[in-house]
């Protein structure tokens, strides 16, 4: 399954596809494991992500089923939590009225958490949201940015709910962090030649619909504490 999800990635990568969200593994009663993944993606790459998921993962008529999710009926964090609490201290539910006693003592999650630590496979995780979760801690720490673009302010909104999962299907596609690095000469005449390194020398947000481009950059300065002593003076 890791190979196989790790090939996708690579070619959702080698077609551009940009796309984050997250998955959950799950086992079936015969510790078979299965994945659950909820995908936010710009609807221009629809057709070609549901091209690439077949072709990695449908081995079967029935390997794979694609839904889209109806906003007017659920909120995708509904559908990651589902999943989630799998995982979790959710106890099991009755099934026609009868409690097994053997189920008991024994609830849900640590049953999915046994299987998982046997064969040492992750529970869940995020994807494809290192620039998105980047882009969130720029914005939770420098309210400054506020009024300098108009996808910017909407952005910021989700930010000030604490909505992460909005926030990240709002961006996906609208902004994106950048930096800028400049090479830098760590050592000369070594004994395999020079070595560089790189240095941070700007980091802006991305427009990715009008090209603008912001400065993360503080307005404030550096100053030396010294003079602020001596202007006290």
């Amino acid at each position: 399954m890791k190979g196989l999800w790790n090939a996708f990635r690579k070619d959702i990568h080698r077609h551009k596809i940009e796309m984050n969200g997250f998955w959950a593994v799950e086992p079936h009663k015969d510790q078979c494991f299965h994945k659950h993944a909820l995908m936010y993606v710009n609807k221009k790459y629809y057709d070609e992500l549901v091209i690439l998921i077949n072709k990695h993962f449908r081995h079967s008529e029935n390997a794979v089923r694609i839904e889209e999710i109806d906003t007017t009926k659920s909120k995708a964090t509904s559908y990651v939590m589902k999943y989630l609490t799998k995982s979790f201290n959710m106890d099991f539910e009755l099934k026609g009225g009868v409690l097994n006693i053997d189920k008991l003592e024994i609830s849900n999650h640590k049953k999915v958490r046994a299987v998982q630590a046997l064969w040492s496979v992750r529970r869940y995780a995020m994807f494809g949201v290192k620039n998105t979760l980047s882009l969130w801690r720029e914005l939770k720490r420098k309210s400054f940015l506020k009024g300098k673009n108009e996808a910017l302010d909407k952005a910021f909104m989700f930010v000030e709910r604490n909505d992460f999962v909005g926030f990240s299907m709002f961006v996906n596609g609208k902004l994106k962090i950048r930096r800028v690095f400049n090479e830098v000469q760590i050592m000369k005449n070594d004994l395999l030649g020079d070595v560089f390194g790189k240095s941070l020398i700007g980091k802006y947000i991305i427009d990715l619909e009008t090209n603008e481009v912001i400065d993360i950059k503080s307005t404030c300065k550096v100053v030396d504490a010294s003079s602020l002593d001596a202007a006290a003076i």
